[in-house]
């Protein structure tokens, strides 16, 4: 699945608060909290752009998460593009392919103690990304949207993937978190929205070198030498389209072919997803259960009317 199609949408979106981070880390924009330059955005099938970046870490005691409310507002989104979508192909054919679609108030979720690994993991998935009515440059807030979440932010335990603004100007940075032994570790590089693009990250402890890697359609633009040792515990759910604990800070567009891998470098996005290797694996072909045997995995997806649909990508 090495290129995709646009995206049509219809949606409902929801504002959501700050990075993960929380507070401590909004004020600091000037000593390296956030991306120093956009650059050059991702275009199709590429890496990303090479926009200079630089990660912190923090202790438990030192940095603070704020949760704020959230406040629910609709508008309609959409890319403009080929009006894929539902259950049947483009005329009529045969689905080439399935996604998971959440219109900003989604999400999808499960508990199996297969991902709650605390040493050497990779995890990732295809994300098509479309700008919410709430995510603007120049509003006074810098917004975070959580893709694959599987942490307690406030409790610094677990991992997660998403993407959030630099500096309110309304781009998409896609970061990954760690918080190994209750440390906050992050790696960020620019995305662009209404594109397919994968993104990957990979924790490998290392007491010499980088252990937290991001990967952009493929590529590793950015890594971090993470200021803890493992373990990334966490034994909550792994959720898909916002953050679990608050129900909020949605995404809005398509994910498909998520995975979790204990050890060993990242999937390969030129080949199929498999279960080859990994704890889960969910490529939305057959519904909404895990590729994976054993442990057998199925997400649930929240009620109606906050419930993300399996519906036919490119």
């Amino acid at each position: 699945m090495s290129s995709r199609a646009a995206w049509s949408r219809r949606g409902a979106v929801v504002a959501g608060p700050a990075w993960p981070w929380g507070v401590a880390c909004l004020g600091l924009l000037a000593s390296g909290c956030f991306v120093d330059a956009i650059g050059s955005l991702a275009s199709d099938g590429g890496a990303g752009g090479a926009a200079q970046t630089t990660s912190s870490s923090s202790s438990a005691g030192q940095t603070t998460t704020s949760q704020t409310s959230t406040s629910s507002q609709t508008s309609a989104v959409s890319t403009g593009g080929m009006g894929v979508g539902g259950e049947g192909g483009q005329g009529g054919a045969p689905c080439p392919d399935h996604a998971l679609e959440l219109d900003g108030d989604d999400l999808a979720r499960f508990n199996d103690e297969a991902v709650n690994i605390s040493d050497d993991f990779s995890f990732g998935a295809w994300v098509y990304p479309i700008q919410p009515p709430w995510y603007q440059a120049m509003d006074g807030e810098l917004s975070f949207v959580f893709i694959i979440d599987h942490a307690d932010v406030g409790g610094h335990d677990g991992y997660l993937l998403g993407f959030g603004e630099s500096s309110d100007n309304g781009q998409p940075i896609a970061a990954v978190f760690t918080y190994p032994f209750g440390s906050t570790c992050t790696a960020q590089a620019p995305i662009a929205w209404n594109k397919w693009v994968h993104l990957a990250a990979r924790y490998n402890d290392d007491i010499g070198g980088d252990d937290l890697f991001l990967y952009v359609d493929g590529l590793e633009v950015e890594s971090t030498n993470c200021s803890a040792p493992p373990p990334v515990g966490y034994d909550g759910d792994l959720v898909l389209g916002g953050y679990g604990l608050d129900d909020n800070q949605f995404f809005v567009g398509a994910i498909d072919d998520v995975y979790v891998k204990k050890g060993g470098p990242v999937a390969d996005i030129d080949a199929p997803l498999t279960c080859n290797g990994l704890v889960a694996a969910f490529d939305f072909e057959a519904g909404p259960s895990s590729l994976c045997a054993a442990p057998s995995i199925t997400l649930a997806l929240d009620a109606a009317p906050a419930d993300p649909e399996i519906t036919c990508g490119p």
